[in-house]
């Protein structure tokens, strides 16, 4: 504020803000103000003369304490803290998501082996099969034979085929080799995300489950005020709410 007169009568003029804090400003809070001082000054040089900033300094400090270095570093610390439990997290996540998918590549690789497998012997059936065929056709005399014609669904199901199977190779047959590999990639994307969409079920069920938990060791009253305040917001806390509602009605006065 400057006061100059005007028409002979003393009137006050506001020129800037130098910013503003709350009441009882946070250490983090008076940092900040600080921080932007000097700016803030500095666009007032036309109206704040060198001289007079010492001035504004000492009465600013007066109000508003500047950081000392010892709570400078408290709040390093406190960041330093901040920022390794936020990459801490991520660390887990990453973690997480890589088992997630050895998981899936595991399944993936047993399903490989026995299929393996299975090629491996029907390859063994062809050339059984092949050699048989041309020993017929050189007019050799072949043992066996002469049964029921080849009921392949008959030779399916004695391999462990169930009619769904049957039905999954009758429709993927239908397809041309592009759409089985059109078919197959969006299967492979489809099965990742509804792992993660059952990792996510689960680890929602996990919580609610030892919420419930933590709920049965609070008091009766405790438990009021939890029903309260959902029934106020017409919807379940969620963790962090329910943990601020506790605090509060646990401090002096409340419960």
């Amino acid at each position: 504020m400057q006061t100059r007169r005007v028409s002979g009568k003393m009137q006050s003029e506001h020129i800037a803000s130098l910013g503003s804090v709350g009441l009882t400003p946070s250490v983090r809070e008076r940092l900040a103000f600080w921080a932007m001082l000097p700016e803030r000054l500095a666009r007032l040089g036309n109206r704040v003369r060198p001289d007079d900033q010492a001035k504004v300094y000492a009465s600013l400090h007066a109000r508003i304490p500047m950081v000392t270095p010892d709570e400078q570093r408290a709040i390093q610390e406190a960041n330093a803290e901040d920022d390794e439990r936020f990459w801490d997290a991520m660390r887990d996540i990453g973690a997480s998501s890589v088992e997630e998918h050895k998981a899936l590549i595991a399944r993936a690789e047993t399903v490989i082996a026995k299929e393996e497998q299975r090629v491996a012997q029907a390859a063994e059936k062809i050339e059984a099969a092949k050699s048989w065929l041309e020993k017929l056709k050189r007019g050799e005399d072949v043992a066996g034979g002469l049964g029921k014609p080849f009921d392949a669904r008959a030779a399916l199901k004695a391999e462990g085929f169930t009619e769904r199977d049957l039905r999954r190779m009758r429709l993927l047959a239908s397809l041309t080799e592009a759409e089985m590999k059109q078919a197959s990639a969006k299967t492979c994307a489809e099965v990742v995300d509804a792992a993660d969409r059952a990792i996510e079920r689960e680890a929602r069920r996990i919580i609610r489950a030892r919420r419930e938990a933590e709920r049965l060791r609070l008091t009766d009253d405790e438990r009021a005020v939890l029903r309260i305040m959902e029934r106020d917001l017409r919807r379940p806390l969620t963790e962090q709410e329910e943990h601020l509602s506790l605090e509060q009605a646990r401090s002096p006065g409340m419960v």
